[in-house]
C-alpha cells in the first residue's frame, strides 16, 4: 500500500465536463495523509473556474488538500506545471495529470508500486486509450469514458489469465506527460542541475515530456510503462489541430539536444516479427531464454519492448551516438561504437567486446540496414553470422 504522499498537479484550461470526472477519480485515490491536488487554471472560459472555486471552498476531508492557483492568462502547460510544482509540498512525489484524463480504479496505487519497485526508477506512466506510444491494444482511441474505464479496470484480471504471465512493467526512455508519477528524489536532482521542473522554453506545449524523459535518462533514471495501470485520456485531435505549435516544439527539442526524438521513441513491429519468427521456427514460448544483439539500437526502446514480451530475453545493443547510447544504457547493456568497429574489436582476444560478443552465442541479431550502410556489408554480415547459434536468425533488410 502506498505510504508516501503525492502532489497531483493539473493544469486546467476548459474541458469542464471531463475535468470534474478527472478530479473525482483522483480525489478518491488520494487517501494518504499529506496528499494534495494542485490545480493551476490558465484562464479558463467555460465555467470550470467556478467549479474549481467551489471545490477550493469545500475541500474533501481529511485529505487530499485542494489548492487552486488562478493564472490571469494562458501561460501554457510547462509554465503551469512549474507553478504547481513550486506550490507543492517539499517531500511529496509529483503526479502530473492532464485535465482531460480520468484514473481507472487503483491506477495511482499501481503506478506508485512500479515507481518504488527499484531505487533507480524515476518515473512511471500508465497505459491508455489515447496516449502516444502508450495505447493499450483492445480499446478504441475514441472510446467513451465509461467504456475506457471498464476496459482499464479489467486489465488486472486479464493479465492474471495469461498463459505465460509476465511482468506488467515495460521500460521506456520517455513517458507521455498526460499522466506520469515522478519520484521526488529524481526531480530534486533535475531541478538542482537545470533550475526548473519542466523546461519553460517548450511553452505553450509539446515536447516538454520528451525533454523530461531525456533529462531523467541522462541522470541515470529508468522510466516504467505500467501495463496494469490504466488512465482514460480524452485528448484533442492530436498534433493535426496544432501543427505549428507542434513543429515549434519539435524544433526547440532539436535545438536543445541536437537530434530528432521522433527518430528514436517508437517501437518497430519488425523487431517483434523477427522474434516471433525465431520462436515459431524453434517451437519456443515467451518464457524461453534468448540472447539478442541489436545493431543501431537507438535509445533501447525496441530492445526493452522485446524484454517485456520475452522476460528471459537478454539484449545487447550497439549504438555509435554517445548521447543516444547513454540513454539506452538505462534500459539495456550498450556498446557505444560503430558496429563494424565493434565486430573488429570482438575478434581481438582480451577486448571488452570479445568478452561480450562470443561466437555462437546469439539467438537473434537485429541488423536490418546495418549491412547495407556498412563500409563493407559482406564482411559485417559474415562477422555477425559467426556470432549466431547454428539455428539462430540474422534479421536484415
Amino acid at each position: 500500500m502506498r505510504d508516501k504522499p503525492v502532489s497531483a498537479i493539473i493544469v486546467s484550461y476548459n474541458d469542464r465536463a471531463v475535468m470534474g470526472r478527472c478530479l473525482d477519480a483522483l480525489t478518491a485515490q488520494c487517501t494518504v495523509p499529506g496528499d494534495e491536488i494542485i490545480v493551476v487554471d490558465n484562464a479558463s472560459t467555460d465555467g470550470v473556474r467556478q467549479d474549481l472555486r467551489r471545490r477550493a471552498d469545500d475541500p474533501p476531508s481529511p485529505c487530499p488538500r485542494f489548492h487552486l492557483i488562478e493564472n490571469g492568462e494562458n501561460a501554457g502547460f510547462p509554465v503551469g506545471c512549474n507553478t504547481g510544482f513550486a506550490a507543492s509540498a517539499a517531500d511529496n512525489d509529483i503526479f502530473l495529470l492532464n485535465n482531460d484524463a480520468v484514473l481507472a480504479a487503483d491506477a495511482l496505487e499501481r503506478l506508485w508500486q512500479a515507481l518504488y519497485s527499484a531505487e533507480d526508477i524515476g518515473a512511471a506512466g500508465p497505459v491508455s486509450n489515447n496516449a502516444l506510444e502508450q495505447c493499450e491494444p483492445g480499446i478504441r482511441r475514441d472510446a467513451s469514458v465509461e467504456e475506457a474505464l471498464s476496459f482499464g479496470e479489467g486489465l488486472g484480471a486479464r493479465r492474471e489469465g495469461l498463459l505465460q504471465p509476465r511482468t506488467p512493467y515495460e521500460y521506456r526512455s520517455r513517458l507521455t506527460g498526460f499522466a506520469v508519477l515522478i519520484k521526488r528524489a529524481s526531480l530534486d536532482r533535475l531541478v538542482a542541475q537545470d533550475g526548473h521542473f519542466l523546461d519553460p522554453r517548450f511553452s505553450p506545449g509539446y515536447f516538454e515530456d520528451e525533454d523530461l524523459g531525456m533529462r531523467l535518462a541522462l541522470a541515470g533514471y529508468r522510466q516504467i510503462l505500467c501495463h496494469d495501470a490504466f488512465v482514460y485520456h480524452k485528448g484533442g485531435t492530436g498534433f493535426a489541430s496544432h501543427p505549428e505549435a507542434m513543429m515549434r516544439g519539435r524544433q526547440r527539442f532539436m535545438d536543445k539536444w541536437g537530434f530528432d526524438v521522433w527518430d528514436y521513441i517508437g517501437t518497430l513491429p519488425d523487431h517483434e516479427e523477427a522474434l516471433r519468427e525465431l520462436a515459431k521456427r524453434r517451437g519456443i514460448h515467451s518464457s524461453a531464454p534468448l540472447r539478442v544483439l541489436d545493431l543501431y539500437c537507438g535509445m533501447g526502446v525496441n530492445a526493452a519492448h522485446l524484454q517485456y514480451l520475452y522476460p528471459q530475453c537478454t539484449v545487447i545493443g550497439i549504438e555509435p551516438e554517445p548521447v543516444i547510447a547513454q540513454i539506452a544504457a538505462t534500459l539495456i547493456d550498450v556498446i557505444c561504437e560503430d558496429p563494424e568497429e565493434t565486430l573488429t574489436n570482438a575478434g581481438r582476444s582480451g577486448t571488452p567486446e570479445a568478452a561480450v560478443l562470443r561466437p555462437g552465442t546469439f539467438d537473434l541479431i537485429l541488423a536490418w540496414e546495418a549491412c547495407r550502410i556498412a563500409r563493407d556489408g559482406n564482411i559485417l554480415r559474415e562477422g555477425l553470422r559467426k556470432l549466431l547459434k547454428p539455428d539462430g536468425l540474422l534479421a536484415e533488410c
